[in-house]
């Protein structure tokens, strides 16, 4: 009994909405404006006051859903502590109350200002249960909108999630298969040379299973994981293999998918480096363009391929990457391939996260 009680009290939680959302408020506001104008539409061809009518209209309406509105904010960890129904039931209530109050209010200001605004002595009963309809059935509408909503957001989120670990993981176990490969291909020529390369692949596998796969690394931090897998890859290719980075140290800090950088750095020694007798250079530059960090890795290819223009080779890890980065930060992040004579680019832009 007490275990289904706890799941009770767990499964309620944060059931109401944040009121105190800026976009949440405005929805509140455009969604009153609405219903005062339908409410008002009527009686358009009536009366030469329509617009004034309205908006007196309007503004009764927009206090009673400020207030209402200013209350949940100041009061939403209460609602949230009570179960679903309990808490459904109160804010029912609340809103009924505050109809009430406002209908009497308006009434009295009526009377006291002597406007033509309001209903006549016969109509005021009827004008009060109608606020209070036309609130309690627009306050509920509106929590379960939110609550849809939320619950909407909550299972997109939660699916992007995924996708984006599953996508990250597909990283470690293509990144552990190329580099068997090359401690295989130097187990024949340097068997010390071997040894040291598997060594470094346990410590950066047991670097890479300690991180969480949907979270943000520093840039320092990434570069460390670049470095080591540069150190194995120099270890096969010797000095055909050469390196240069240029990185302000300002940038360091700068928060960014972890393993986005890797999978780049072995692409372009896969498919550029390794399959030209004569070995290149790898260039990999970060620089900070306003808002926005941008990394540049360029390679130089193969003979036979630098005039074509569909590396396929470069496919599965680019889709990854731009697909993570999609998921992470929407349309503020991208990547971008350019391929030509000078061989081939890579261009990451995401924005600048500094570390909470």
């Amino acid at each position: 009994m007490k275990k289904k009680t706890a799941g009770h009290g767990t499964s309620s939680r944060r059931w109401l909405p944040d009121f105190c959302d800026p976009m949440r408020v405005f929805v509140v506001f455009v969604i009153t404006e609405l219903l005062v104008f339908i409410y008002a539409l009527p009686s358009l061809g009536e009366t030469q006051h329509f617009f004034v009518r309205f908006s007196v209209t309007s503004l009764f309406a927009q206090l009673i859903a400020l207030n209402l509105v200013l209350v949940l904010c100041h009061f939403r960890s209460y609602f949230n502590r009570l179960p679903v129904s309990a808490g459904v039931l109160a804010y029912s209530l609340l809103l009924i109350l505050t109809a009430w109050l406002y209908a009497h209010l308006a009434l009295w200001l009526n009377a006291s200002l002597n406007t033509p605004f309001g209903p006549p002595a016969t109509a005021q009963h009827w004008f009060v249960l109608r606020t209070v309809i036309m609130t309690w059935l627009a306050g509920l509408a509106l929590l379960r909108y939110f609550f849809v909503q939320r619950q909407w957001q909550k299972k997109t989120r939660q699916h992007a999630e995924a996708r984006f670990m599953a996508l990250q993981s597909r990283i470690k176990p293509h990144f552990l298969f190329n580099s068997m490969n090359s401690i295989a291909s130097l187990i024949a020529i340097d068997p010390a040379k071997a040894e040291k390369a598997v060594e470094n692949l346990a410590g950066l596998f047991r670097h890479a299973l300690t991180k969480n796969p949907g979270q943000t690394v520093s840039l320092a931090e990434e570069m460390q994981w670049v470095e080591k897998y540069l150190s194995m890859e120099k270890m096969r290719l010797g000095p055909r293999l050469r390196c240069e980075t240029e990185v302000a140290e300002e940038l360091m800090d700068a928060q960014i998918p972890a393993l986005c950088l890797q999978p780049l750095v072995e692409n372009a020694i896969v498919h550029g480096i390794q399959s030209r007798p004569e070995g290149g250079k790898i260039r990999l530059e970060a620089r900070r363009q306003g808002n926005q960090l941008v990394i540049r890795i360029h390679n130089p290819l193969p003979q036979h391929r630098a005039s074509n223009t569909d590396h396929s080779g470069h496919g599965m890890a680019l889709d990854n990457i731009r697909e993570r980065l999609q998921l992470l930060y929407g349309t503020k992040a991208s990547l971008d391939t350019v391929s030509s004579s000078d061989g081939f680019e890579a261009t990451v832009r995401l924005p600048l996260v500094r570390p909470s």
